[in-house]
This record gives C-alpha cells, sequence and structure tokens, in this order.
C-alpha cells in the first residue's frame, strides 16, 4: 500500500485572563488555501494549546515546505472567538483544565500537613454541578441543604477577577471554615465545578467526603 505523503505543520497558542473564556476557532492558512479550523475550549486558567495540521502533496504549501520556504511565509494563523455556553449546558464527565488545577492545589497543601490525597469522584462531580446550578440560578452561595452527606466549599467572582485556580484555593485556605473541609483528616475523595453564568457572575463549588 503506498503511502501518503503529508507534512505536519505545528502552532503554539497561549490563553490568559486577557481572552473572554469559551471557545475559540483557530484556521491555518497558506495564501487562499485553508487547512481547517480547530476549536479550543478555555475556561480562564492559563492555557498552551499545540495544535497540529496535516498539509498533503498537491497543495501548493506542501511543495513550498519541500523547497524549504520559511514555515512563517507559508501560513499563517486566523484566531476567532467562537461563542460562550455555560459548562452547565454542557454534557461533561471529566474535570476542566482549571478544575484539574484546583484539585492539584488542594493535594499539595493536604500533603504539606501529611494527610491524605484526595481522589477524584465521578458521583460528587455530578452533585456539584446540582449545587453550582442552584446556586448560578439564585445569584448568591446558598448555604448547603439540610442533611447534605458531604462537606462544601464555595466561591463567587465578579468583573472577570478572580476566575483562577490559585485565587480560588488561597480563598478557600483563608476562610477557617473552608479550610478545616478542605484539611480534614477523615476526608477521601472530592469534586470542584466552576461556571460563569449570564449575571456575569463566576461560582466554583467544591465537594468533599
Amino acid at each position: 500500500m503506498q503511502s501518503v505523503e503529508l507534512a505536519r505543520i505545528t502552532a503554539v497558542f497561549r490563553f490568559d485572563s486577557a481572552n473572554e473564556p469559551g471557545f475559540y476557532s483557530i484556521t491555518l492558512l497558506s495564501d487562499n488555501d485553508s487547512f481547517g479550523a480547530k476549536e479550543v475550549e478555555w475556561y480562564r486558567a492559563t492555557k498552551q494549546v499545540s495544535l497540529e495540521w496535516a498539509v498533503f502533496a498537491g497543495r501548493d504549501a506542501y511543495y513550498r515546505l519541500k523547497n524549504d520556504e520559511p514555515i512563517a511565509d507559508i501560513f499563517q494563523t486566523q484566531v476567532s472567538y467562537k461563542k460562550f455556553v455555560s459548562l452547565t449546558t454542557i454534557p461533561r464527565e471529566t474535570p476542566s483544565d482549571l478544575e484539574r488545577e484546583i484539585v492539584d492545589y488542594v493535594n499539595r497543601e493536604r500533603a504539606s500537613r501529611g494527610l491524605s490525597l484526595l481522589t477524584w469522584d465521578d458521583s460528587l462531580y455530578k452533585q456539584a454541578l446540582q449545587r453550582l446550578k442552584a446556586i448560578g440560578e439564585e445569584g448568591v452561595i446558598l448555604p448547603p441543604p439540610a442533611g447534605q452527606p458531604y462537606s462544601e466549599t464555595a466561591y463567587v467572582s465578579t468583573g472577570g477577577v478572580g476566575q483562577d485556580a490559585i485565587t480560588i484555593y488561597r480563598y478557600w485556605t483563608t476562610d477557617p471554615n473552608y479550610f478545616a473541609v478542605l484539611t480534614h483528616p477523615n476526608a477521601k475523595s472530592f469534586a470542584i465545578r466552576t461556571d460563569t453564568y449570564n449575571n456575569k457572575k463566576f461560582y466554583a463549588i467544591g465537594l468533599f467526603k
């Protein structure tokens, strides 16, 4: 079987708090030729992504590459903001990059105190979504329901600031009640859910058991 001739072009993009959260479309171009768009999801955690495109033989850009023309002379990238969708509208079974970063901070705090690390809990993640929906719809942090079988931490910010993992983690460690939850010696598992609602408030909910 004859192999397909192609070249691979890689581009690196960095997102930070200056970017709007949501979905970005990044297209690789060469003059009037397009090599397709890649969609990147980003939610306020500093993020660097590396994207790769295939350039097949038969395209002008392929032969320009083979002639050792500089990549910057051949290709351009076009970045466009696509949309913002609240995380609650997206079926999600795994944590976002921001949520994973919060997880790391919490477990580092526990490790520094000789406590066991907490494991990620998928069932708590689903419960955290329901709590976050209720709080987001009300626009304020509601107290945990009576009889809730797990401990809870919460966070809210407005104006597009304080939506990063280190700020959330520090807030939880400086609040005595939340700090006690984070460092409870009997805690075994937890999950974190974050979201921004139409009222422009950003929320983070942590559930521990």
